[in-house]
């Protein structure tokens, strides 16, 4: 055992078969030279065994679910003892260690310890910690604890008693539940050596506690309910993170501009960075004539006022998200910043950066989501990023993109940005973008969502990326475009929502990869002899079979892996070569669905047959697509397309022929397969539409008889044959037939009729006498005859007024 004891330095133990007894079965006091122990994932609850090891330095234990006790640890030469993560690596690997199980510990005679990590355990008071004169780490992140003891370790130098979100950005709370009241027990004065405080996630209200550390440089306290920050006198203080800059919204702390006001920023010769990011301050005039600062992020406050900003060494600012006014850029002297790399003014309520011009350091300046509406000549000759536009909406606003419009950018000195590689114009009022032409450095243009209807020359050697969507071009608005400049740059470009009709000009294009002209109005495509081509989204447009025959597929199929071109008007699809897409492999890559095509509307409301072809739907030169079910929506009734009683589909040449005897509006479906060279197949399918105008003409008798059909159906376009026989009425004379019921306007049987309409029939009296011997006039007493055509003109005229009050209209005339 001796021999043996001397051999081994190190144990491992792993895996859930290491349980109490078996660690208990070991004489660990004869393994003198053991230097080393870790377990992990283990089922031990103790790690007592292993006390009086005079020759272990080092013991390591984590993820050990039922590790609650350490037992004594008598082990005079440990030098780190790790129980859990590291808090500089946000390692989360802990036990189930709590407050009593550490007290068991005698920490005071670890004389040799330097290093302690507890974090990720069930800890709630550490106060046992104290009184161990070489410990100079200590890490209990991500525990319970409520209250830290006096923590009387002189040697101190890294503290971990949070966590440091900055690093890892968790939704959740991840530090610990101390209050001002748990770290007020703290003598901070004898921890004269403490360079690195992490105090994140808490419940602390007030820092003043923790001034006058000599040594303090970095000192994280972000996520806490702090307001009160007191003198903040460590004059070695470099970095010091008061809010969240990587957390999410109400993650800060509750500081306003009264607790920045007790701080002498000034005398803080050392602090470069400094993180405000979430809190309440509304007044950042405090923090100026700090003589080394480099790194200020106050995003998501609620600042109105920036005082004069006189920190000579400043580097990035990031006022993203306050409550800056119009003007509230004249307080600065910008040109004083030479070192200003960096500026992000984002989702204020800023109008004028015209005080932003001439500074010769200037990088990227990004003022979205503002009301921005006047630039000056922004004359700052290293600007790389230039963002004017809507940008990512970091919280519900108002505001979308700013208020520039085509003279905004006219006051700018574009001549004086060749370095300028990015620049956003989305979401603006602009109508030309013209002037940005020859930008020698622009590689990325984003001018979406404006109303441009200019787009000029564009001539933009190194331009990679555009985007025009939601625009208000027009037909062939491309061409003015200095395509054979782009030709060797240009990968992406997005045309969506305009109503282009042409985009033949942006052939040839050898290193364009994507291109998204869906919903406009494109009917010409050009030969697209692009043939660094993987995606073309054309859904929305007005393509057809022509639009197609023009396409060089060979070329376009050489790098394609996604053609869309749902939504359009292509019922003919035999141009398309589709043995040369041999890229697109997925299915619903290639989209050719929803096809619609409005034909004319045919006049043909009679028995005679209506004809939709002849070879309306092709999907191969020598195949037509077969119909499927039909429906008249207007008169909601479904029809089997395939069938005579149906209709009729000539499959020889794709004709359908139907015959109506009604008008509507008739939908006919179609579908066929497309299988492409990968194996893939996908489906081919639109409606094809067409109206059938007739019309109704009603004769209205008008207290006659007719003798023909009361409603006659008329072809659009064409005339009404009069009734034949024409109507009669027994004592009246049948004049013709009125377009009103007043019997004014008489109808010429020869005009078309255009819409329904009701002809009325006119009446006179008549007064012929029968023939001889229909009625013995010697029968018939003096007076009769007058008797007989006062009762016939009686009669007629109270049909006459009957249709009056069934047809009301200026006046009924009896003709005599």
């Amino acid at each position: 055992m001796e021999q043996l004891s001397q051999l081994i330095e190190s144990f491992q133990f792993t895996g859930s078969g290491m349980t109490d007894s078996a660690l208990s079965g070991v004489r660990w006091s004869d393994l003198y030279n053991v230097t080393s122990i870790e377990v992990n994932s283990t089922s031990l609850t103790t790690l007592a065994p292993l006390t009086n090891m005079s020759g272990l330095t080092s013991i390591r234990a984590q993820y050990n679910s039922q590790l609650s006790s350490l037992g004594t640890l008598n082990n005079p030469n440990l030098t780190v003892i790790n129980m859990g993560g590291y808090g500089e690596y946000g390692d989360e690997a802990g036990n189930s260690l709590t407050s009593a199980g550490i007290a068991s510990v005698n920490w005071s005679r670890l004389t040799m310890l330097k290093e302690l990590y507890l974090a990720h355990n069930k800890l709630t008071d550490i106060s046992p910690l104290t009184d161990m004169p070489s410990l100079s780490i200590l890490d209990v992140t991500s525990n319970q604890i409520e209250t830290l003891g006096r923590l009387n370790n002189p040697s101190l130098t890294k503290l971990w008693i949070g966590f440091m979100a900055t690093v890892y950005d968790y939704n959740q709370k991840r530090g610990n539940r101390l209050t001002s009241a748990g770290i007020a027990t703290v003598n901070w004065a004898n921890l004269t050596k403490l360079e690195m405080l992490f105090m994140d996630d808490n419940r602390i209200t007030d820092i003043s506690p923790i001034t006058n550390l000599p040594s303090l440089r970095v000192l994280y306290a972000a996520g806490n309910q702090i307001d009160t920050l007191g003198r903040l006198n460590n004059p070695k203080l470099e970095t010091l993170y008061l809010g969240y800059a990587s957390g999410t919204d109400g993650y800060g702390n509750k500081l306003t501009s009264s607790s920045l006001s007790t701080v002498t920023w000034s005398s803080l010769t050392h602090l470069t960075t400094v993180d405000l990011a979430r809190n309440q301050i509304g007044d950042i005039s405090p923090m100026t004539n700090m003589p080394v600062l480099r790194d200020l992020d106050a995003r998501y406050n609620k600042i109105t006022n920036l005082g004069s900003l006189n920190n000579p060494n400043i580097v990035t600012l990031n006022l993203l998200n306050n409550e800056l006014p119009a003007n509230s850029l004249f307080t600065v002297t910008w040109s004083n910043l030479t070192k200003l790399v960096k500026l992000t003014l984002d989702s204020n309520y800023i109008a004028d950066i015209s005080p932003l011009t001439n500074m010769s350091s200037l990088s990227e300046l990004s003022v979205e989501n503002n009301n921005v509406s006047t630039l000056g000549s922004l004359n700052n000759p290293n600007l790389t990023t230039l963002g004017l536009g809507r940008g990512y909406q970091y919280k519900p606003r108002e505001i979308l993109g700013n208020r520039l419009t085509s003279p905004s950018l006219a006051s700018v000195n574009w001549s004086a940005l060749t370095k300028l590689s990015a620049l956003f114009l989305d979401s603006n009022q602009i109508t030309d973008i013209s002037l940005i032409s020859n930008l020698p450095a622009l590689a990325r243009l984003n001018a979406a969502d404006n109303q441009i209807s200019v787009i000029g020359a564009l001539a933009n050697p190194k331009l990679t990326d555009l985007s025009l969507e939601n625009n208000k071009l027009t037909g062939n608005c491309l061409s003015t475009v200095s395509w054979t400049i782009l030709q060797q740059s240009l990968k992406l470009l997005v045309l969506t929502h305009n109503r282009i009709t042409d985009i033949s000009p942006i052939t040839g294009m050898t290193k364009l990869t994507r291109l998204d002209a869906s919903d406009n109005n494109i009917s010409k495509l050009g030969a697209l002899e692009n043939p660094a081509l993987t995606e073309v989204h054309l859904t929305g447009n007005n393509l057809t079979g022509e639009s197609l025959a023009g396409v060089n597929w060979a070329i376009l199929g050489t790098s394609l892996t996604l053609l869309n071109m749902n939504q359009n008007h292509i019922i003919d699809i035999s141009k398309v070569d589709w043995s040369k897409l041999t890229k697109i492999v997925y299915s619903g890559y290639l989209g050719i669905n929803s096809q619609t095509l409005v034909l004319p509307t045919m006049h043909n409301y009679s028995d005679n047959p209506m004809v939709l072809g002849p070879a309306i739907v092709k999907h191969s030169p020598d195949t037509f697509a077969t119909p499927t079910q039909c429906t008249n929506w207007q008169n909601n009734q479904t029809i089997d397309c395939s069938t005579p009683t149906g209709g009729s589909y000539n499959t020889g040449n794709g004709e359908y022929s139907w015959a109506h005897s009604y008008p509507g509006t008739y939908k006919y479906p179609f579908t066929a397969t497309v299988a492409l060279p990968s194996g893939v197949t996908t489906p081919f399918e639109g409606i094809i539409t067409r109206g059938v105008d007739g019309f109704t003409v009603t004769f209205d008798p008008n207290g006659g008889i007719l003798h023909t059909p009361a409603v006659v159906p008329v072809s659009g376009g064409g005339p009404v044959a009069e009734p034949n026989p024409a109507p009669t009425m027994s004592g009246g004379k049948f004049l013709g037939w009125y377009t009103q019921s007043w019997l004014n306007t008489k109808w010429d049987f020869s005009q078309n009729v255009s819409s329904n309409m009701t002809l009325y029939a006119r009446w006179a009296p008549d007064f012929s006498l029968p023939k001889a011997g229909a009625i013995p006039l010697q029968r018939l007493g003096g007076g009769t005859l007058l008797v007989l055509s006062l009762l016939t003109a009686l009669t007629l005229a109270a049909h006459q007024m009957a249709s009056r009050r069934s047809h009301p209209g200026k006046h009924t005339q009896i003709s005599a």
